[in-house]
């Protein structure tokens, strides 16, 4: 992250006078420090005061500020395949749970689930599989072709269209 510093150059000229031109040059050179106290010291014996500049911040491509003046915060924005992956299985995820509601399945019912996937969803469903089930309930979990279960849906995930099949599997006991 780059800083860069505005200056005010209306109330600063007549403070700084004949120094100001130098001044400017160091802070367009990044020659200056900001103390504690939010001034800026600049060329050792000048200092600035608050409301006489405006520091500007160039954020990296891909990033994302905030602040509320005394604290700010940037997070990078850039996304990696395992976020891809992780976005893939969670929105996965929510439509199992909306074929589960649809198929009028209890909420404590333990499935069985068969998803027909290829690719970078295969692979995320690969690296979540424990929290696929753990999510679903899902006691039965196979990628492979979708056969004949309770409940079937193609669903759109990230474009592709892949085959979802549930099957309500009963309690022990019975």
């Amino acid at each position: 992250m780059e800083k860069h510093l505005k200056l005010d150059f209306k109330k600063l000229g007549p403070k700084l006078g004949k120094k100001m031109q130098q001044v400017n040059q160091a802070i367009k050179a990044g020659q200056f420090e900001i103390e504690k106290n939010n001034k800026i010291k600049v060329l050792d014996d000048i200092f600035l005061e608050k409301d006489e500049y405006q520091i500007e911040y160039k954020m990296p491509e891909g990033t994302m500020k905030t602040d509320d003046g005394t604290v700010m915060v940037y997070i990078d924005m850039t996304e990696t395949e395992a976020f891809k992956k992780e976005g893939i299985v969670r929105d996965l995820v929510r439509q199992i749970q909306l074929l589960r509601k649809e198929a009028d399945f209890n909420v404590s019912d333990r499935i069985a689930t068969r998803i027909e996937a290829v690719g970078l969803i295969q692979e995320a469903i690969e690296a979540f599989q424990e929290y696929i089930q753990r999510e679903t309930l899902t006691t039965q979990f196979n990628i492979l072709e979708v056969t004949d279960y309770e409940a079937h849906k193609t669903i759109l995930i990230d474009g592709v269209s892949i085959n979802v099949a549930l099957k309500r599997l009963k309690p022990r006991g019975d």
